[in-house]
């Protein structure tokens, strides 16, 4: 049996494979969309699954911690399990030392967390590691600001981190444990990024600059799309 088809029917078959086909291509394209925009926003647990596209000759080298003064080193073990889930990198533990008597500011009963970081830039030539970061559970600045919660320097491969004002009870909050090591995790990274020169980012990101704590709890652990692959490609060059 064969089926004629008028020239009318066979414009309004192909106006519709016309449309269809559209509709096709707008559902790929929200597809894509929703895609990227998952990928922005990324969990701690996908984190890891991006930073397997990274070089793997990382994977032999180590990320020194080197505390200051009086600090539970015990809260900061975590941080072993979070470098090895992420980046397949052991981390190790140096001996604790002093505050610096030239780092501490008694009129602010702050620390200055660049002049910590002329001692871990200093101490980093003796050690072998791919990043030296530091913690001191003393409240921080630069000696400008009013306070930092951490900082980086890009070109010396180091970091320190101020525990202080990660704790609910410096607020006069109950501690909570859990959000502790959260803005451990996520200090901790947007840091050690920063040694890989990654810079602050607009994006809903890790690499937000967000110095008010109820900002940061806001921000995700982990990289938009942008920093994720810019991450990528200033990691591998070690």
């Amino acid at each position: 049996m064969c089926i004629m088809y008028t020239v009318s029917e066979k414009n309004t078959m192909k106006k519709k494979y016309q449309k269809m086909k559209y509709t096709v291509l707008v559902i790929c394209v929200v597809v894509i969309a929703w895609s990227f925009s998952r990928y922005r926003q990324m969990t701690i647990a996908q984190v890891a699954v991006y930073a397997s596209m990274q070089n793997a000759s990382c994977s032999t080298k180590v990320v020194a911690i080197q505390t200051f003064g009086e600090i539970n080193s015990e809260e900061l073990y975590p941080l072993t399990e979070l470098f090895s889930e992420l980046y397949g990198i052991d981390v190790v533990f140096l001996e604790n030392i002093a505050i610096p008597e030239r780092a501490y500011l008694k009129e602010k009963k702050q620390c200055d967390l660049a002049v910590l970081n002329d001692v871990l830039a200093a101490r980093k030539k003796n050690v072998k590691c791919l990043r030296l970061i530091g913690f001191v559970d003393k409240d921080a600045t630069d000696g400008k600001l009013e306070y930092l919660l951490g900082m980086a320097s890009l070109s010396r491969e180091v970091a320190t981190i101020s525990l202080t004002r990660l704790r609910e009870r410096y607020y006069h909050r109950k501690q909570n444990a859990l959000l502790f090591r959260e803005r451990l995790f996520k200090l901790t990274l947007h840091e050690y990024a920063h040694t890989f020169f990654l810079l602050h980012c607009t994006n809903n990101c890790l690499m937000q600059f967000t110095p008010q704590i109820e900002k940061f709890d806001g921000k995700p652990l982990g990289f938009c799309w942008l920093c994720l692959r810019n991450f990528t490609t200033l990691y591998q060059a070690y």
